[in-house]
């Protein structure tokens, strides 16, 4: 008996020593599980797995994992994170096994139930669960200690058996199974009962194992056969209930083990895989005894991960899963990897050397021999180059041939023999490729062509008809020899040595045959660098497989055949079984499979060439990082068609909890893929949906194809291992998504998964917003009847409107008709005023008499001049204004125009000024026009601008796109309205402003200016001035002509009392004469009256009311004539201070004007005037009224006398010197920076950049860049003066980054170069 026990175990031994290589995917931490500490695992009803940890439950899809953990204030959390064991209800439910208990877990809601009292009380019982199992019918059995057994399912009535009234102990029942109808249970004591799960009946018990003491916790396995494998921590048995006897030849092996078995499970083959504390697991085989020994190996990295297996679990789909201590889960199934690999280094080609071992040629290790079965180098020879060729040929010698090392030879007698092209008659030292036939050893070399060995007599031969590199040499079965080169592929007969060529051989002169290959069938295969092509030469004709990957392109490697007459192609990083028949007509049919290193190829690139069918059937492929070995034969394909699971739903990246509001609402009340529907409002409609398949091996080589009904019918495909599927933007309405999945070896499952999808509308789709479509429709209806009636009225009144406006019109026209022949017929008298007056002037010496002449020679003038502006307007309208351009200097011109007004500029007192950036400036303009809108834009700023104000005229060259000329004109007048500056340049068009009478002009002339300058194409703008005023603003475009002509002449406008000297009249013998007090605004009209009466009066003059009235104050006048219509203070203001000041009261005040209606005159007397004369007026009767106010104003004097006490004056201190004084100091401070800004300036002075600017323009009449550059002028002025700088050098000092640029305004202020002025005026 001993002895058979001993061979028996010797047996087993051999056994697990010949062991077939198991392969394991793995599953840890790194790949999102809890804890590496797996206890428990279960695969639902679903598809999905199941994880129980020492760290929290854990749900796989393939993909992802979802993580349960106990939280605190969480009822409905996991209640323990140790979970032990995991069993499932048909309803959904899950029984855990926790550290503290069981709790039960709704899948569909996503919650824990861990208080189960309530559920215990429906059953009836007062206690808690000792032991639970949920048997294949859907029942569950619940042990509990005390005080039974309980058979529960939803739906049905609960049984109880009491074990106590069946003799049993009523408490420490550690497992539960089933078997043929029976369930059986285990105790802690080893007792071992069966009960009739249909009677609930006591059937049979065991007490075999148990020695009278508790011995731990027991666990039961039932395999397919009905055998009862019972493990703990004391032992292995196993109980056959059909042959009702303990196997104690199938427990035998285990006998005497140190080790201890935590679990027992049976895989699809009905091999027992047994999980031990530290020796990983025993695969037995019950048919022939033999045990493989699964193991951990360092350097196999698809090896069990761990020796300590906890829990062993083999799903539906023939999967075995294994829970580990610290490794997480390792998962083994047949068909999942489909290639052993061996990190052997850099292969680059392989011959065999007899059944067990390989000759590998390496590309950095030399020779190495090979044993298939141990895995292990025998034996090394090293060679400093890449060996890139094997060939053991017909009489047993190893010829191997490397990269520019020549040719070698292993002989067992002679051992290891070189030949080189320097003593052995090689063609060259690079041999690429080798073959033989009949006793001759064929030689393709890198660079050299073709030799043959005579291996009979040692001669070597040279081959004529190929030369160069020769990639390839392959033997067929007829003895004919392929050879593959860049150029072609030639099959050379070795009796004849007849070449023959490949028809399309030709591979454009490029190195694109890897590899050729003769096959069994006669075909020969070329594997290229851009696909693969086949030759049949029977037929003579070529396949080409351009798209055999997928990939067009893809660079093939090398080829091989197999036993079974199938095609091995490796590529780059795949391998390709390609499987070849014949169809009924006889010709070739080709059906490929794909394998990546998903399937366990190296992720690398094969080798060219590097690949080889053995003896045994056995295929070899090298590449950088090794071998990949495998049978043919022994490749399992996955045939389990994959069933599509809903793993979860995301809305905008947000994954989506069961049973959680989102947006105001609940998108899912249970668990996707449980609910198979869900809804999501309008605004919702970007989502994405997390599929799985309960397939899992390899998922990331799964295909899922989908179909979205209501959106469109044609299935499509992710790509593999892709399994999201967003959809944005969803129009409202029902949709239904179809999911279908391929495996990862090409099987397309039949079942197809379905979600229906409603996307509720907007708000504005919904069902009571159609309802108000309808009444805002209706509503339309009748908006539209009413716009279309009023429309009509308005299409009648427009009618009206433009029979009106054509009336106007040809009144229009009369009238510029009318007023055009009015000036063509004033212009002849005019001259004839004109001429004779200048006659007269010239000989008149009389100065009383002449001064009336000029009065009447000037205004003469005037209308002469708005004579010729009403002309030109007339121009304008009928034919248009015509343009005649000429190239000039701008600058002098409008300088010269602008010297024409010095003389009523210094008339008026007005501070006349011109700036011009640049001395010179030739453009091409209109002189003429340029000319008159100057003289417009001046006449009118001005007419407007007070005695004592400013005027100023500056060019500046704009350098942009388009180079633009502008000049700006600005007053310190009355300015412009906004209201009026919008329709300044109308014509016709005049403001009213308040003083001035409304035939101070025409409106024709800023009407002219816009019409000349848009000619030139440039623009006219008008702006308020900083502080008080106007600022017309002109740009002209810069162009040039090759016409020059001669600039006309500006007109001097002299002012209007020009030539008129002071009356000397003895004062002694007036001054009993009344003083009298003309105020107007015009000075010839001034001049006028003066002249009038002063021969019966003293007369002083005031161009202005407020003028008047200080004139008033000092000298009293006896009488007061006023215009009503002037700038800064008009008549009747002036007469309502005279009237309500004591001091003033009595004076007589007459009122002149030009306004007719009753209107006018009433509010004038209403003020208090005297009189009011209208113009024209008669001077007698103008006379007798003063004479009359006068003697009446007298005769009150006398009688009512009074007093009238004055008041002391006021001093009022000015703010603005203190700004200045502080805006100098500050510039004088910083005057040596060229960097000092208006933005420095204006933060310093505590005001913002445009307050700044008006506040210094209102003060000093100069922008804050003008002020700065005025103090850097004087300084440099004081400079150049007083010290021996030079000019550059003062320049710099007073803070000019360019001393050209100092010089030119240097001149400007002061009319000479610097160096002119240092010359004149220096020390």
């Amino acid at each position: 008996m001993n002895r058979t026990v001993a061979l028996f175990a010797l047996l087993i031994a051999f056994l697990s020593l010949s062991a077939q290589p198991f392969m394991f995917r793995h599953l840890e931490v790194a790949d999102g599980l809890s804890n590496n500490s797996v206890y428990s695992i279960f695969k639902d009803r679903d598809g999905f797995m199941w994880f129980g940890t020492n760290s929290g439950l854990n749900r796989f899809d393939g993909y992802t994992f979802k993580i349960y953990r106990h939280l605190s204030g969480d009822s409905c959390s996991l209640p323990n994170n140790y979970v032990w064991g995991i069993m499932e209800e048909p309803d959904n439910y899950f029984w855990l096994k926790t550290g503290t208990g069981y709790a039960r877990f709704d899948k569909a809601k996503d919650t824990f139930e861990p208080d189960l009292k309530g559920f215990m009380g429906k059953l009836g019982s007062k206690g808690m669960p000792e032991c639970v199992y949920v048997d294949s019918s859907g029942y569950t059995w619940i042990s509990v200690a005390g005080e039974g057994f309980y058979r529960y399912r939803e739906g049905e009535e609960t049984k109880f058996l009491s074990l106590y009234v069946c003799g049993l102990p009523d408490a420490g029942v550690t497992a539960i199974g089933e078997c043929a109808g029976c369930v059986l249970l285990l105790y802690n004591s080893g007792k071992f009962v069966c009960v009739n799960r249909s009677e609930m009946t006591l059937k049979w018990v065991k007490d075999d194992i148990m020695d009278g003491r508790s011995l731990g916790a027991f666990s039961l396995f039932v395999d397919k056969e009905g055998c009862v494998w019972i493990y703990s921590s004391s032992g292995l048995w196993v109980y056959d209930t059909v042959a009702d006897r303990w196997r104690t030849d199938l427990a035998a092996h285990w006998k005497g083990q140190n080790d201890i078995v935590h679990a027992v499970s049976q895989d699809e083959e009905g091999r027992i895989w047994v999980g031990k504390d530290y020796g990983g697991i025993d695969v037995f085989d019950k048919r022939t005894g033999g045990i493989v020994r699964v193991v951990n190996d360092a350097g196999a990295p698809r090896s069990l991960s761990h020796n300590t297996v906890y829990c062993l679990y083999a799903d539906r789909n023939g999967l075995m899963w294994v829970g580990t201590y610290k490794k997480g889960v390792s998962c083994y199934g047949e068909s999942m990897f489909k290639f052993n690999m061996h990190e052997l280094g850099d292969i680059t080609c392989i011959e065999q050397a007899d059944e067990e071992r390989l000759w590998l040629g390496t590309n950095d290790e030399g020779l190495l021999l090979w044993n298939i079965r141990t895995g292990e180098t025998e034996k090394r020879y090293d060679f400093s180059v890449p060996v890139v060729a094997l060939l053991k040929s017909g009489d047993g010698r190893l010829w191997i041939g490397t990269f520019n090392g020549g040719l070698y030879c292993l002989d067992k007698r002679s051992g290891l023999t070189g030949y080189t092209s320097g003593k052995d008659g090689l063609l060259g030292n690079s041999v690429w490729t080798l073959a033989e036939t009949d006793g001759r050893l064929w030689i393709g070399y890198l660079d050299r062509g073709l030799q043959y060995w005579n291996l009979k007599d040692n001669t070597l031969e040279t081959y004529e008809g190929i030369s160069g590199f020769v990639a390839s040499l392959s033997v067929s079965d007829d003895n004919t020899l392929a050879v593959g080169m860049p150029m072609e592929v030639a099959l050379v007969d070795p009796s004849t040595l007849e070449k023959h060529t490949i028809p399309d051989g030709n591979t454009s002169g490029r190195q694109d045959v890897n590899q050729v290959y003769c096959d069994s069938r006669g075909l020969v295969w070329i594997a290229m660098r851009e696909g693969l092509k086949m030759y049949d030469k029977k037929r003579h004709s070529v396949k080409d497989f351009t798209d055999i990957t997928g990939n067009p392109g893809e660079i093939m490697a090398g080829v091989t055949e197999d036993h079974n007459h199938d095609m091995w192609i490796s590529s780059t990083r795949r391998m390709i079984h390609l499987k070849v028949s014949k169809d009924s007509k006889g010709e070739y049919t080709f059906e490929s499979h794909i394998y990546n290193d998903k399937d366990g190829l190296q992720n690398c690139d094969f080798n060219l060439r590097a690949i080889k069918t053995l003896d045994n059937g056995m295929v070899v492929a090298g590449g950088l990082y090794g071998l990949n070995v495998f049978d043919p034969d022994g490749i399992h394909y996955n045939k389990v068609l994959p069933k599509v699971m809903f793993s979860a739903l995301y809305l905008f990246n947000k994954e989506i909890e069961a049973g959680k509001e989102y947006g105001g609402h609940v998108v899912l009340p249970e668990e996707l893929n449980v609910l198979r529907k869900f809804e999501l409002d309008y605004g919702q409609n970007i989502f994405t949906i997390e599929l799985a398949s309960d397939n899992f091996n390899l998922p990331e080589k799964t295909t899922y194809m989908y179909r979205l009904d209501g959106f469109n019918d044609e299935w499509l495909s992710l790509p593999p291992g892709m399994n999201r599927l967003t959809f944005t933007n969803l129009a409202s309405g029902k949709y239904v998504l179809n999911v279908k999945a391929i495996n990862s070896d090409g099987y397309e499952g039949t079942e197809v998964a379905r979600l229906e999808i409603f996307v509720h509308p907007p708000f504005w789709m919904s069902w009571w917003a159609y309802i108000c479509y309808v009444l805002i429709f209706v509503l339309a209806l009748l908006l539209a009847r009413r716009h279309l009636l009023r429309r009509e009225r308005e299409k009648f009144h427009i009618r009206q409107v433009e029979q009106e406006a054509a009336k106007n019109e040809e009144i229009n026209q009369m009238k510029f008709r009318f007023f055009t022949n009015i000036s063509h017929e004033l212009r002849t008298p005019l001259t004839l005023i004109v001429a004779p007056l200048e006659e007269l002037l010239a000989k008149e010496k009389d100065e009383s008499r002449r001064s009336m002449l000029v009065l009447m020679y000037r205004n003469a003038q005037r209308l002469l001049v708005l004579v010729n502006q009403l002309l030109d307007f007339r121009k304008g309208e009928m034919s248009g204004h015509q343009l005649s351009l000429s190239e000039n200097d701008v600058v002098p011109y409008i300088r010269e125009v602008c010297n024409s007004f010095l003389l009523m500029a210094d008339k008026k007192h007005i501070q006349f000024s011109f700036f011009s950036g640049m001395e010179h400036f030739p453009m091409a303009f209109d002189a003429d026009k340029i000319g008159k809108v100057v003289m417009n834009l001046l006449s009118n700023a001005f007419k407007y601008t007070p005695d004592g104000g400013r005027v100023t005229v500056m060019l500046e060259h704009i350098e942009s796109e388009p180079e633009m000329l502008e000049i700006k004109v600005s007053d310190t007048g009355i300015g412009i309205p906004d209201a009026d500056k919008e329709r300044i340049f109308d014509r016709f068009y005049q403001t009213d402003h308040k003083g001035m009478e409304e035939t101070t002009g025409s409106g024709i002339g800023l009407s002219l200016v816009r019409d000349f300058v848009s000619l030139h194409d440039g623009t006219v703008e008008v702006f308020d001035n900083i502080g008080t005023g106007t600022v017309f603003v002109v740009h002209l475009p810069v162009r040039h002509v090759d016409v020059v002509a001669e600039l006309p002449k500006p007109v001097v406008v002299r002012p209007e009392a020009d030539g008129v000297p002071e009356q000397m009249v003895e004062q002694t013998d007036r001054d009993s004469f009344p003083l009298l007090l003309v105020v107007d605004d015009s000075e010839d009209f001034r001049q006028f009256m003066q002249h009038s009466l002063e021969l019966q009066y003293r007369v002083e003059v005031a161009s202005n009311g407020e003028e008047a009235w200080k004139k008033i104050q000092e000298k009293q006048p006896d009488l007061v004539i006023s215009d009503v219509m002037m700038p800064v203070m008009d008549g009747n203001e002036l007469c309502r201070l005279i009237k309500s000041d004591k001091r003033t009261s009595h004076i007589p005040v007459i009122l002149l004007t030009a306004r007719q209606a009753v209107e006018s005159k009433v509010k004038g007397l209403e003020t208090g005037a005297d009189d009011y004369v209208t113009k024209p007026f008669n001077m007698i009767v103008l006379v007798l009224r003063i004479r009359k106010l006068i003697e009446l104003s007298r005769y009150r004097q006398v009688t009512h006398a009074t007093i009238d006490p004055t008041p002391s004056d006021i001093v009022i201190t000015s703010l603005d010197e203190k700004l200045i004084e502080k805006a100098v100091k500050y510039v004088e401070d910083n005057i040596s920076r060229s960097d000092l800004s208006v933005e420095e300036l204006s933060r310093e002075l505590g005001m913002s950049r445009v307050h700044l600017y008006k506040k210094l323009l209102q003060i000093t009449g100069k922008t804050p860049i003008e002020f700065i550059r005025v103090i850097r002028q004087k300084r440099a002025a004081q400079l150049l003066r007083e010290s021996q700088l030079h000019v550059s050098e003062v320049a710099y000092e007073v803070g000019f980054n360019s001393p050209r640029y100092f010089s030119r305004y240097f001149k400007d202020e002061f009319g000479v170069q610097p160096s002119v002025y240092q010359e004149k005026e220096g020390k």
